[in-house]
This record gives C-alpha cells, structure tokens and sequence, in this order.
C-alpha cells in the first residue's frame, strides 16, 4: 500500500475501479460492484449495513442477509487487498463506508457540476449491472439514472424520465404495493448527535417499513439527498409517490423528543402524527426501538385511510390499482352486495392484467365468503372459483405474502387443504415481511388445528402489528375463543365483548361472546346473545365452518337451549379464571 494513493471509481458507464495511474482492480461480484456503488452515493461514503443488507439480500432472511453481507464484505477486501486498496473500504458494527478522500467517483463530480464526457453519448448510470429480484436495489438503480438523464437534458423532464423507467419496470414490481419514502427529518439544534441520530432514523423507519407487505419504500439513501423543502416538493411529484414520512427532532441535553407525520401526497393533508421520546445514551439502539414502534402505525394509517379514500372516492377511470383498493374496501363491510361488488371489480382488475395474482386472490377470498355467509347464487361454482383461484393465485406469486395469505384465507373458508393453507402461512411468515394478516390467517388455521396457544399467540402479534385494523372484531374473537380453550373465561369475556361492540351481527363473534358469557354465568346476556344468533340465519353460517357432524349438532343443541332460556351450565366447565 502506497499511503496517499488515491484511486477513481467509474459509476457512469460500466463498473470501474482503478488506481490514479490506470491499472484496473478486477471486481468480479455483481454485488460487491453494487455494494461500492452503494457506499460511494451514500452520506459521506457510509451507509448503515442493515440498509445493504435490505437492498441487496431484502428476498432472504435477517440471519441469512447478515451473513451474506458478512461473506460479501470479506470477498471484497481480499480483492482490494491484492491491490493495495482494502483500506479504502471501512467496517463497523453498524455502518461500511468507502473513504471518498482517497476514491475519486465520476458520478459525484457530474452532480458537483463537473460535467463527463460520456453523459452526451447517452451512457447509462451503472451500464448492464443488474441484480434481478432486489427491488430495493432497481429503485435505486433507476433513481440515479434519472439523476444522470436530468443532467444530460438540463430540463424540467425528469418526471417524464422516470415515468418511462417505471412503465418499462412495470412488470416486475408489484401492482398494488403503495409507494411512500421517508424524508429527512429536521434537527432543531446544533448538537452533531442529535444530527447524526436524525439520518440514522429515517434509514431504520425506511428499513423497518420496507418489511410491510403492501409497501414499496423509496431508497433512503436517494430521499435523504433531499434537504431542501422545494426540492422535496418535486422529489415528491416526480416520483409519483402516494405518501411521504417526515418529522423533527428536539434536543435538551441527552434528552431527545422526535415528533413524525405521515402524508397525503395528493392532497398534502397530514394523516396521522406521533410521538416518540428517547434517551440519546442509548445512541445506538435509539433508532431501531423508535422505528419498531412508529413502524405499525404508520402502515396500520395507510391501511385505514386507503380504505376510507376507496370508499369514498368511487373509480372513474378503472385502472387496476383503484380497482384493486375499491374491492379491498368493499368487502370489508361484510354485506353481499358490497362482497358482490368486490368480486366484480376484482373480475375487471384481471381482465386488464391477466395474471394480477393480487386481485386474484382477493376475489377467490370473496367468493368463499359469498358461499360461507350463504349468499351467492351459485354457491357450488362459487367455490370451485374460489378454490381454483386461490391455488392459482399461490402458485403465480409464491412470493407475494398478500396474495399467500389471502389464499390461505380462502382455504380455511371452504374448509378444504388445511395443510396446504398452513403451509402458504408458514411461507410468508418466513419471507421477513409479515403483516397483520399474516398472522391473521395464521391464527384462525392454528384454531382449526386446534393448536389453541400458537393460535394466541399470533392473534396478539396481529393485534400489536395493526391494533386498528378493520378486521379487529374478529382477532378479539379469536383470542375469546383461544382463551375459552385455554380456560381463561374472564379475559375471553373481555375480549368478546369488545368484538361484540364493534361488530355486533357477526355469528363468529356472537358465538364466541355468547360462549364466554355462560362460562362467566352472565345467562341473560347469553340467552340474548343465542337468540340474535339464531334469528338472523347465524347457525347456517357458522355450522359449515365445522367438520364433524356431532360439532355441528352439539353446537346447535347448546343454541337452541340457550336461546330457548334454558342455558346450560358452562361456568362449572372453566373453574376458576387463569390469569
């Protein structure tokens, strides 16, 4: 090693790395080459290693990414230091960085205004470097070819630019995932930790949000870049982005109060804000704690104000993306025709994107509903539709948790392939992007399964992922009917009674509440609970859900009595409350 030896890094074009006299350093690695370009776009030549392990592993595991980072940076440093130049590249615990005082890199000269010759032959950023399968890393990739193009027009087109790559790269995004970045966040002191915490937290918040199965995070890297409130304005619209993430932080001492927004980008209202306090002598951890707890609310926001916009926004133009979030909405209010309606627009979805898995399974899940609740017209082929669909659906994205857990869904609806439900469950849970209705579904298959405590235990992560989802009734009635089995009465009470608030007509949640309600020896209430069960056609809907005939026939014979005001006596069965 030669100290003072500086070398230069070719982003424009094809990869390049070479010492100042010319002579080249081989990089053989698709992903180390990405790896540095990654590192020299960064702050400052750093980025977190939880961010790279998120671009360029984000289809792995936690523990597998880790690794092979770990594996990828010692790769790279022996290439390096055949050459002389491992000490170019820095490792921590928490970060890589690439020492841009020694590594002179093209691309931030063209944007210090240091214009390359090779921008006027049309050259692209990073020129046939491709990673397929990492959607972080295209993200990336595309915004800074739009960077370059911007340069080259020295016009007001990027919009346009990135409206192509987008079209172009349709295909292999999902359709229906919403688009949102976390912006920098103002620091409202002069304290460089303060400074530093602040970059660290919008990394993390992006990175814990990229986790979210219906959310498509811009690189943090790239919003970051972004300080200027005007510059932001227009990252925003080019983009095209339906939501952004911002905030400040304030500073007393050690003591730090970050406050954090999400936004409407269409019409700039603010959603939903937050809180969040912290200790900056736990500098390290800071970040993480504060994204996994802001993280849930923010997804759970955009869920509910997807669904308020769906509804009360009806579709004009019908392209496959309101059509999808309309019928998303739709059934959620769990009537036939709004479930009708639902399927009807899913229909139309597909007919404009023939193998959209995401519409697919969402109208096989309500086609079993239509046959479960016994109001379609032609329940047998109802669900052979929604049979048929949902394994399709699994099989054209075995990778798109959504899709999985809507056709696990349907599964446990018709009662059929429980094994096969469960199994499409266990495989978006192990994806390392689960959302409430991941586990969801998984709850109510452990259920059916009998597995009483595992189904508790997914019934409350669902609960903390999205405690107000609009299928919130109907965890509560599960964790009832867990902690019924489980022989906890009084906590299953609670919990069914606040289901039973929220959603007062549904025969799960009646069944569950009138259940708990005999086993507290609340008989009155009981036997109203069973006769508004039995009076509107609950039975019908419920029976199906069970397999055996004498389930279904003591079942009835415990609603009859109950509803006939002779309730037997379940309070003996459960003894004294486990708490």
């Amino acid at each position: 090693m030669i100290l003072g030896e500086r070398f230069h890094l070719s982003l424009i074009g094809p990869f390049g790395l070479s010492k100042a006299g010319g002579s080249s350093i081989q990089i053989s690695s698709r992903k180390s080459m990405a790896l540095i370009a990654m590192l020299a776009t960064g702050d400052n030549g750093r980025r977190a290693r939880l961010w790279l392990q998120d671009q360029l592993w984000g289809m792995s595991g936690t523990q597998r990414s880790q690794a092979s980072l770990r594996r990828e940076l010692s790769n790279l440093r022996k290439s390096l230091e055949v050459h002389g130049a491992s000490h170019i590249i820095d490792v921590t615990a928490v970060q890589v960085s690439l020492d841009l005082e020694k590594v002179s890199v093209d691309f931030l000269n063209t944007l210090g205004g240091q214009l390359d010759h090779k921008l006027m032959l049309g050259t692209q950023f990073l020129e046939g470097l491709d990673i397929p399968g990492e959607e972080g890393f295209e993200d990336w990739l595309r915004l800074c070819r739009a960077k370059l193009d911007d340069i080259r027009d020295d016009t007001e087109t990027i919009g346009i630019a990135l409206e192509s790559q987008r079209n172009s790269a349709a295909t292999q995004l999902p359709s229906f995932k919403t688009r949102l970045a976390v912006m920098p966040f103002s620091h409202l002191s002069s304290d460089s930790k303060g400074e530093a915490l602040v970059d660290s937290l919008v990394e993390e918040t992006a990175h814990v949000l990229s986790r979210y199965a219906t959310l498509h995070v811009i690189d943090p890297g790239t919003s970051l870049s972004y300080k200027d409130k005007q510059e932001q304005a227009e990252f925003i619209d080019e983009t095209k982005l339906r939501y952004f993430v911002n905030g400040n932080l304030r500073q007393d001492g050690d003591r730090v109060k970050i406050t954090i927004g999400l936004t409407d980008c269409a019409t700039r209202l603010k959603v939903w804000s937050g809180k969040f306090e912290g200790d900056l002598t736990n500098f390290f951890d800071l970040p993480e704690n504060i994204a996994s707890a802001l993280a849930p609310q923010i997804d759970g926001n955009i869920d509910r104000h997807e669904q308020m916009t769906a509804r009360t926004h009806p579709v004009k133009n019908p392209d496959a993306y309101s059509l999808y979030w309309q019928a998303n909405a739709l059934f959620r209010e769990w009537q036939p025709n709004s479930i009708a309606e639902a399927i009807s627009m899913t229909d139309q979805v597909l007919r404009l994107e023939t193998d959209n898995s995401w519409a697919m399974s969402l109208g096989s899940f309500c086609r079993a509903l239509l046959t479960v609740y016994q109001w379609s017209d032609a329940p047998e082929n109802d669900r052979k539709e929604a049979y048929k669909g949902a394994l399709k659906a699994s099989e054209t994205s075995p990778n798109e948790p959504i899709v999985l857990g809507y056709a696990a869904g349907t599964l446990a609806l018709l009662g059929r392939d429980i094994d096969i439900a469960e199994m499409l469950i266990k495989r978006a849970l192990e994806m390392e992007h689960p959302t409430s209705g991941m586990f969801f579904w998984g709850a109510w298959i452990d259920l059916i399964k009998r597995d009483f405590s595992a189904a508790l235990e997914k019934f409350e992560i669902c609960l903390e992922t999205n405690p107000n989802s609009a299928v919130r009734p109907f965890m509560l009635a599960g964790i009832a009917i867990a902690q019924m089995a489980n022989r906890d009465p009084l906590a299953a009470e609670r919990n069914a009674q606040e289901a039973l608030a929220l959603l007062p007509d549904q025969p799960i949640i009646l069944a569950a509440a009138g259940a708990a309600k005999l086993a507290n020896g609340k008989n009155d209430e009981a036997i109203s609970i069973a006769r508004t069960l039995k009076n509107t056609g609950g039975m019908d809907v419920f029976t199906p859900l069970l397999k055996s005939d004498a389930e279904k026939e003591m079942l009835a014979a415990l609603i009859d009595r109950t509803s006939n005001g002779k309730p037997p006596d379940l309070k003996g069965m459960f003894g004294t409350a486990v708490h």
